[in-house]
């Protein structure tokens, strides 16, 4: 979708350039710790999947590349799993990678339509994650449906 009167804003940004020539990149270490869980970069895998048809292959093999590098995975949106519990499979990928954080998503929209505690603990519960973000689709939000 083009606009002609809007942008992403960055152009008002100017970021100078700042090398480290001294600087040795093996003496660098992008290690942290988030959630308990150690990680060999602060990065997360984003949310990419919600009952894609596909969900469960392509859950899969993040979870195997996450732990294989050592990053961290959040799940898709969870509210088709609360609501079909066939696809409580297509999320469960703790197996897979048992030392990263996994961490839950639910829509915000759910939360104003009835959905709760009792369902955000499920959906973590099901999965071997953590409470995670809540999501705005903007679509899905400004259209009013999901």
């Amino acid at each position: 979708m083009a606009f002609r009167t809007r942008t992403t804003g960055f152009e008002k940004v100017d970021l100078p350039y700042r090398a480290f020539p001294e600087t040795h990149l093996g003496e660098i270490s992008t290690a942290t710790t988030f959630l308990r869980k150690p990680l060999a970069a602060p990065i997360l895998i984003g949310a990419m999947t919600g009952g894609a048809e596909l969900a469960g292959r392509i859950n899969a093999n993040l979870a195997v590349a996450a732990q294989r590098v050592g990053v961290g995975l959040m799940l898709g949106s969870q509210r088709v799993m609360l609501e079909d519990e066939a696809l409580v499979p297509t999320f469960s990928v703790r197996h897979l990678a048992p030392d990263i954080p996994i961490i839950g998503n639910l829509g915000v929209a759910q939360l104003n339509r009835g959905y709760g505690e009792a369902h955000i603990e499920r959906a973590v519960t099901l999965v071997g994650g953590w409470s995670g973000p809540a999501h705005q689709s903007i679509a899905g939000g400004c259209a009013g449906r999901w």
